[in-house]
């Protein structure tokens, strides 16, 4: 809903059949490359979209290596609908400078990152590995980790991470509703909007024209924050705007 104000005006905000024994195997194939390995120190990790059918999303793991040298910096599985890696792309840094990678082997539930020089592995040293590309699952929910861990050649653990906070994901939230701005000048007001259930984000359009073809400079699909107002500034009085 577009809506006009004094000299300057407001519009919408764009926001964008398994058997027992197959589950016993797997229940023992946890136990096994679970049971081993120190715990990584400072892990954490992060992805830039928790929506359900999210594309091109970017899933990031921090951490130190405790165990030097394992063959894979990284082995991570999430076969419960959480992410699929098929067309993602692999990078690595170690202690902030880029790692080249060896024989990445990326498949739809997961990733197992190799180094093509294991030595830079150290004890301590600090790891991130960015996976680019990945599509979340398409169902809201909480989708646990398989297994997060650096491992040996043959798959066993060297280093673990117990119980990492899993993927949750979300509906796409609704499209939030524009209110009146507010705190009118004559070169800027408040943009004002209701916040939308399970949003962690808006971004702003404004423009001069209602079919938003002449945006505003600096107000083109603006990533404002999780906020539900935002100024904007640097306008021409006398002009109708849009947002």
């Amino acid at each position: 809903m577009k809506k006009k104000i004094q000299e300057l005006s407001t519009s919408t905000l764009t926001i964008a059949s398994w058997g027992r024994v197959w589950v016993i195997a797997m229940l023992l194939l946890l136990n096994v490359f679970n049971s081993k390995g120190a715990e990584f120190t400072s892990f954490s990790w992060s992805a830039s979209s928790n929506i359900a059918g999210a594309t091109n999303v970017t899933y990031t793991f921090t951490y130190q290596i405790v165990t030097a040298n394992p063959n894979a910096i990284i082995y991570a599985l999430n076969f419960n609908g959480g992410w699929d890696c098929s067309s993602a792309t692999a990078t690595v840094t170690i202690n902030g400078t880029s790692a080249a990678i060896a024989n990445p082997n990326i498949s739809a539930s997961g990733c197992r990152i190799q180094l093509s020089n294991s030595a830079l592995a150290t004890a301590g040293a600090n790891i991130v590995v960015t996976l680019t590309g990945v599509k979340n699952g398409a169902s809201a929910g909480t989708c646990y980790w398989y297994w997060i861990q650096s491992a040996t050649g043959g798959g066993n653990a060297v280093d673990q991470v117990t119980s990492p906070a899993p993927i949750a994901l979300i509906s796409t939230p609704s499209a939030p509703s524009a209110n009146a701005a507010s705190s009118i000048t004559t070169t800027s007001f408040s943009s004002n909007w209701s916040a939308s259930t399970g949003a962690t984000k808006y971004y702003l359009d404004v423009a001069t024209d209602n079919a938003f073809s002449s945006f505003v400079s600096g107000f083109n699909n603006l990533d404002v924050g999780n906020v539900t107002s935002y100024s904007v500034t640097g306008l021409t009085a006398g002009n109708t705007y849009y947002y």
